[in-house]
């Protein structure tokens, strides 16, 4: 079943909230969730084994002033190295620079400074991207090119788990126009339709509605009577970081 896939993504997703690369630039790319503690390294080797750090500055783009710094020549307690939720954190060659609770203000160029006492000074970048996961997930359906009535009806999620809904009754033959949208969430999602653990084709590619809000459509044309009592779900996914946002509904055809 589609469940088991999730758990997996879900297992995946714990086991690390942040991810880092090295990007074109020469950037080191460091990506996290909004939410969570994240780390921008600094490392640095002066030339001569003896030299010591003597003035460490972290910069962001668009801030003219420093946001963090140490000046080994003037008496600092820890507390001077924490402010804005975050906290300048000196060890043995590093100075990193790290958020407890990321929110996407945090998203951006940093630039770490490091001035020796003989050594030249050492220049490093980090470029931090904060993902906003999806929030929900929503399948609404519909079908045309049939007998009666009709129905319509809609599923929906929460991050993580399926929140179960209904969708028909639909008669043999019809066609049926399904819908998934996802509501929040930055980067964009891409939506996946599942059949079980059967990934589906979608009908038409992903497109933005609005601002935050993505849909994806799934077109069953002349549904037969094998669709009774199966089960859709509608994946959103926008990181390797956390697991899918996901809503589940149950088809039903009339006999």
């Amino acid at each position: 079943m589609v469940a088991s896939t999730l758990t997996k993504l879900l297992v995946t997703a714990a086991a690390v909230n942040s991810a880092m690369a090295l990007d074109d630039s020469g950037a080191v790319g460091v990506m996290g969730l909004v939410g969570t503690r994240v780390e921008l390294p600094c490392h640095y080797t002066p030339r001569s084994p003896a030299d010591k750090p003597k003035l460490i500055l972290w910069y962001k783009t668009g801030i003219s002033r420093p946001l963090f710094s140490h000046d080994s020549r003037v008496p600092q307690v820890q507390a001077d190295l924490r402010q804005d939720g975050g906290e300048l954190r000196l060890g043995a060659g590093s100075a990193s620079l790290e958020y407890r609770n990321l929110t996407t203000l945090h998203a951006g160029l940093y630039e770490c400074r490091v001035d020796f006492y003989t050594s030249p000074a050492h220049t490093s970048l980090v470029n931090l991207t904060v993902v906003e996961p999806v929030r929900r997930v929503e399948i609404l359906g519909a079908w045309s090119v049939g007998r009666g009535s009709g129905s319509s009806g809609r599923g929906n999620g929460s991050v993580g788990r399926g929140n179960w809904g209904v969708l028909g009754p639909y008669y043999p033959g019809q066609t049926i126009n399904i819908s998934c949208v996802s509501h929040q969430g930055w980067p964009p999602p891409v939506l996946t339709w599942w059949l079980g653990e059967k990934m589906l084709k979608s009908s038409r590619l992903e497109e933005a509605v609005t601002a935050t809000t993505v849909q994806n459509d799934l077109v069953i044309e002349n549904a037969s009577r094998s669709w009774h009592d199966q089960t859709l779900t509608c994946t959103a996914n926008n990181t390797r970081l956390a697991a899918p946002a996901a809503s589940s509904v149950l088809i039903r055809m009339f006999r």
